[in-house]
């Protein structure tokens, strides 16, 4: 019989540990409720254990199971594979983000390889781990699959106490449950493992202050508020492991590690802002057409409204038109010229803060290759906020499924 690693004690901690008690550390998000599902042990486990738990914790149906009278908004997935992401992960991923529910998952550790399954699969927020310097910690899985990058912890020294584990809660029991107790630099944190549940912390701070964006505007707010990454002389740049192979420590780009550095602080204020969701119809007209333009989808962070509009002409290849309802949600205006035109919708909130996204019209004669129409959550300035409190899901132990590489942490 082993001994436990008691893993997923390790990983709950770090979201939710009690605060302000005076005792070991404070938890991320620590007024979030934790659910906890199991579904590997000390030999692994299934898809057809994580699948079903993965949809059980979100509410959504499984039959021969009673139904989940909590669910959860986020799932921190410390687990993986080094198999491709599979059709099943694949809709049952996307099943839960039309429900409003993000997964987090570990990128993996094995030496700067392919991102792991399931944090490989579409919709997934996948999570690389850093050193303490911000470049890639050498254990970290990278590639283009990344959406942001955390602390993993890394030791620097070859003896004695590890200099930047990650401390987190622990139980003292050797192969039960026995007493709570924290780790320390001798008991040490190492792994995406850890990385993931900060990101899912903060993201559920993201969601407490403005409950009503989906995974992913969630997703757009963490990486629209995240830390460039540190170029650090003498560093290795970070590359694509599928014409690199292994790769230890290296500067990480924006195509390897995602959009940058957890901002927990910014994350968390630009959640305050308004999300605005801004729409064009038709986007291909001809001259002398009239495009009505959209933005009663924006919304406010919560306890806010929003109390202004304002649409304006960013750019336009011939003369610049005349809107009509410019300072109102919905306005219109006719397209006089061919090429193309560039809105903006400016939004501000009841506590001053403020958001902005473009949309682009063409006629027939625009350039090929112009960007897409109908963006939200642009840039802004924020004030104040609170939130409410919403549920997080571990899942439990990071192991692989039966068959495939061990997942280390």
């Amino acid at each position: 019989q082993a001994n436990s690693s008691w893993h997923g004690t390790r990983v709950a901690g770090m979201i939710g540990a009690i605060s302000n008690n005076a005792q070991g550390i404070a938890g991320i998000t620590w007024g979030s409720p934790i659910l906890p599902v199991r579904v590997l042990g000390k030999c692994g486990g299934f898809d057809s254990d994580i699948i079903p738990a993965m949809r059980w914790a979100a509410g959504l149906h499984v039959p021969g199971t009673p139904p989940n009278p909590n669910p959860a908004s986020i799932i921190n997935m410390s687990l993986g594979s080094d198999s491709v992401c599979s059709t099943l992960y694949a809709d049952t991923i996307a099943e839960l983000a039309e429900h409003g529910v993000l997964v987090v998952a570990s990128a993996g550790n094995d030496v700067g390889a392919a991102v792991s399954s399931p944090a490989s699969c579409p919709g997934v927020l996948a999570v690389a781990g850093l050193r303490h310097v911000g470049t890639k910690v050498g254990f970290s899985n990278i590639g283009p699959e990344v959406g942001i990058s955390a602390p993993a912890g890394n030791c620097v020294n070859l003896s004695g106490p590890c200099l930047f584990s990650l401390d987190t809660t622990i139980d003292r029991g050797r192969r039960g449950p026995q007493s709570f107790g924290y780790s320390d630099q001798y008991r040490t944190n190492l792994g995406t493992s850890f990385s993931a549940p900060i990101v899912a912390a903060v993201a559920a701070l993201v969601r407490s202050v403005n409950s009503s964006l989906t995974p992913a505007q969630t997703v757009i707010r963490l990486q629209q508020s995240a830390t460039a990454f540190p170029v650090l002389s003498g560093v290795a740049e970070c590359h694509d492991p599928a014409t690199a192979g292994e790769q230890l420590e290296c500067n990480c780009t924006t195509g390897t590690c995602g959009a940058g550095m957890l901002n927990a602080a910014a994350a968390a204020e630009a959640a305050q802002r308004p999300f605005v969701i801004a729409s064009a119809s038709p986007t291909s007209v001809s001259a002398g057409q009239t495009v009505s333009l959209d933005g009663s989808a924006s919304f406010a962070a919560d306890g806010r409204t929003i109390t202004s509009y304002a649409w304006s002409v960013v750019s336009a290849a011939g003369s610049i038109p005349a809107l009509t309802g410019a300072n109102l949600a919905n306005a219109s205006f006719t397209a006089a010229s061919s090429g193309s035109i560039t809105l903006r919708l400016t939004v501000i909130d009841s506590q001053g803060a403020q958001d902005a996204a473009d949309v682009v019209v063409a006629t027939p004669s625009a350039p090929q290759g112009t960007p897409p129409p109908g963006t939200g959550g642009g840039s802004g300035n924020s004030s104040g906020g609170g939130g409410a409190l919403l549920l997080e899901l571990l899942l439990l132990m990071a192991m692989t499924l039966v068959g495939r590489r061990s997942y280390r942490s």
